[in-house]
């Protein structure tokens, strides 16, 4: 939701759960090409982006900074995030946990110019961001806590990753990972609509080495790159039965129309505007029960 490796992955989790995961705009680009280019030279869909960041950040909030906080990150002095984005999430935690220092790593130096503009903008002096790619073996920093949100399933060398940031960790710490599987993504009764946007965003993602079911996989994943006692939970932030029916609207319904923006070649604007319909329906009050489970994973650096 980042500076994750070499490969060149997709934009989807950006507005799908993301946040953090804002610079897997900046490698998608590089696989589509120029067209998508133009993306970042517009003002009115550089504002979009934003607020979709915003939002996904804002609807669950402060469930997910107190998820991380029963993962390990309660005791933390110096906590690591990795792939942050545009760093609005890492500054609202400095906000709301100013005994604790942050550090939030990104590889596009736009995305953390915008994390500065945010540092800003919240007031926030103990988090600092840092332009780096991810494994950056001259980074020497150990950390008290560690977390990636919505990036890993985009990491083409996201072994290599959990690897790098088990290294990261002090002995005794834990490094939690917020990511996704759809898997587990489905509607009661059926809405062709919703399974229609879940499908055109796995599509979108297959040629850039992401795997949209990494959720059910990463206790393996962290549990191959060293890490012990690991722990796992599903979380519900942004499934209808856990937000009123206008905010479970407002974040899906901008998700959609990004998606027809970005994806336009795969996402048609007859699907758009059968989920745009749909989500008309839901805001009246159809009864439609959505189940989008977010995966929470963590794992402890062996003492």
């Amino acid at each position: 939701m980042t500076g994750l490796g070499t490969g060149y992955v997709a934009l989807f989790c950006l507005f799908f759960f993301a946040a953090s995961c804002y610079l897997s705009l900046i490698i998608f680009v590089k696989k589509r090409g120029p067209p998508m280019t133009n993306f970042f030279q517009d003002p009115e869909f550089t504002q979009l982006l934003d607020e979709q960041l915003q939002r996904q950040v804002d609807v669950p909030w402060p469930e997910e900074a107190e998820c991380l906080q029963g993962h390990g990150m309660q005791a933390a002095c110096r906590v690591l995030d990795v792939g942050t984005g545009n760093g609005y999430f890492l500054c609202r935690l400095a906000k709301q946990y100013p005994d604790k220092l942050f550090v939030g790593i990104d590889q596009s130096e736009q995305l953390i110019q915008a994390a500065e503009k945010w540092k800003q903008r919240l007031g926030v002096c103990n988090v600092e961001f840092m332009t780096c790619h991810c494994p950056n073996l001259e980074m020497s920093d150990l950390f008290d806590f560690a977390f990636a949100r919505f990036c890993i399933y985009c990491a083409p060398n996201r072994r290599d990753v959990l690897s790098w940031a088990l290294g990261r960790l002090k002995p005794g710490a834990r490094f939690c990972v917020i990511d996704v599987d759809v898997d587990a993504d489905y509607t009661d009764p059926p809405e062709p609509a919703w399974s229609d946007m879940i499908d055109a965003g796995r599509r979108a993602m297959l040629s850039g080495g992401s795997d949209r079911t990494i959720g059910k996989k990463l206790p393996a994943l962290l549990y191959r790159a060293g890490f012990v006692d690991i722990r796992l939970e599903q979380r519900f932030w942004y499934s209808s039965f856990a937000r009123t029916r206008a905010e479970f609207v407002g974040y899906w319904r901008s998700t959609g129309v990004i998606m027809r923006r970005l994806f336009a070649d795969i996402y048609t604007q007859e699907m758009c505007d059968a989920f745009l319909a749909f989500m008309d329906r839901f805001e009246k009050g159809v009864d439609t029960v959505i189940t989008n489970p977010i995966h929470v994973i963590s794992g402890k650096k062996q003492v």
